[in-house]
């Protein structure tokens, strides 16, 4: 899990590719949720049930057409498919090791065959 802190512009959150996570904690009638906040403190997402929900929301964000196109069709792939990806990239890992192309590839598989197999949308 993510070290949250205070930082010097007054948030208590967890930085994460430019944009901060921050939290609010559970009360009686209502589950502890994440926002999504930007640089300038403006609010981007709320209400977001755990922390990988607004990870996921900031990849999406920051994430080039190419990549947004690339993440929607990876995210359109089978559980079972992307498990096998998964294990092949784990092997070669362990084999001979990954290219820098190989490991942002491994990150994004296991990201959306979490969500997937968690019955998380797009």
């Amino acid at each position: 899990m993510a070290r949250f802190r205070t930082y010097k512009n007054g948030l208590y959150a967890h930085r994460y590719k430019g944009y901060y996570i921050t939290r609010q904690d559970a009360t009686e009638t209502k589950k502890r949720t994440y926002s999504v906040v930007d640089p300038e403190k403006n609010v981007v997402e709320d209400g977001l049930s755990d922390y990988w929900d607004a990870e996921w929301e900031i990849d999406k964000m920051t994430a080039s057409p190419d990549l947004t196109r690339f993440l929607k069709e990876l995210y359109g792939e089978e559980v079972f498919m992307l498990s096998r990806f998964f294990l092949d990239l784990m092997q070669k890992e362990n084999d001979e090791g990954l290219s820098p192309e190989e490991q942002a590839f491994f990150g994004w598989v296991k990201k959306i065959r979490d969500r997937k197999s968690d019955g998380k949308p797009y």
